[in-house]
């Protein structure tokens, strides 16, 4: 068998509720950490976690969770009631997705405010 071949078959190997399942608690776990980790750090540049322009971060941030979070309880009811549940491992690439998207959100919403805090202490 051939390099091509064996790659084609790995692809179309089968993922069942188990391993979705797995895969997605690491996704989670990883990404509301990062998530907790930028928050930390957007807390020490602003400086006053008491301040306005800090508590501006808590919307995109329970926004990003609720993203995060939801995807994982929405496919988790999905493997838990459903034991036929399976899908390709090329398929199960694309449920990361979803937590890309969570974090992104909050990175970018994050560094905006970073940024404007930072031209607005400049001036």
């Amino acid at each position: 068998m051939n390099e091509a071949a064996a790659a084609s078959k790995a692809l179309e190997d089968v993922a069942n509720n188990q391993v979705i399942m797995m895969e997605l608690v690491l996704y989670a776990i990883i990404s509301i950490v990062l998530i907790l980790l930028m928050d930390l750090w957007a807390g020490k540049v602003i400086g006053n976690k008491q301040s306005m322009e800090y508590k501006v971060l808590r919307i995109p941030k329970y926004i990003s969770l609720f993203i995060i979070c939801g995807f994982t309880v929405i496919v988790g009811i999905m493997c838990l009631y459903n034991q036929d549940f399976s899908v390709t491992r090329s398929t199960l690439t694309y449920f990361g997705v979803p937590y890309f998207i969570g974090l992104f959100y909050y990175l970018i919403k994050m560094l905006r405010r970073v940024r404007s805090v930072q031209k607005r202490r400049k001036l």
